[in-house]
């Protein structure tokens, strides 16, 4: 479909990007998209940017630390869907590399969380391949899934 010309306003890269900044948080990748999207070049999005990374008004690992977080305690998404919800919003790979826990502390809380929807979501009767198939497409870990699915049904028989 055709898209309507952007009219570039009067302001600068570097004032409207602070202007997006006052409403919420931006990634760098996310910031630089939606100035492209304002008309802007390159090299006025490259300058707006430099200055601020200099002045601390962007910052993806503080960002993604937080993001990370609200992730966990919403307490509805597995490791993977949260890495993939983060590399989603434009965050480096290594960043998100180093906020995950190590295997042990992540089958812990996937074990529980686990335990929890089984919980909410599915009742006895459920077939056990449909609710080892839900959290599957959830990114949960195969072995997790299984241990905590015979758990859950072997409890309420």
């Amino acid at each position: 479909m055709w898209k309507k010309p952007v009219k570039k306003s009067n302001k600068t890269a570097l004032v409207r990007a602070v202007d997006f900044l006052s409403v919420h948080d931006y990634t760098v990748y996310n910031l630089r998209k939606k100035l492209m999207r304002c008309g802007y070049t390159e090299n006025e999005i490259d300058v707006a940017i430099e200055k601020l990374l200099k002045c601390g008004y962007l910052d993806d690992t503080a960002l993604c630390h937080r993001e990370w977080q609200r992730y966990l305690h919403n307490g509805n998404y597995s490791f993977l869907q949260i890495r993939q919800k983060l590399l989603q919003n434009g965050f480096a790979e290594d960043v998100i590399a180093s906020l995950q826990p190590n295997r042990e502390e992540q089958d812990r809380y996937e074990g529980a969380l686990l335990e929890q929807m089984l919980q909410k979501k599915f009742l006895p009767d459920d077939d056990y391949q449909k609710i080892c198939a839900y959290f599957y497409r959830k990114g949960f870990s195969s072995g997790l899934i299984r241990t905590a699915v015979e758990k859950f049904l072997k409890t309420l028989e």
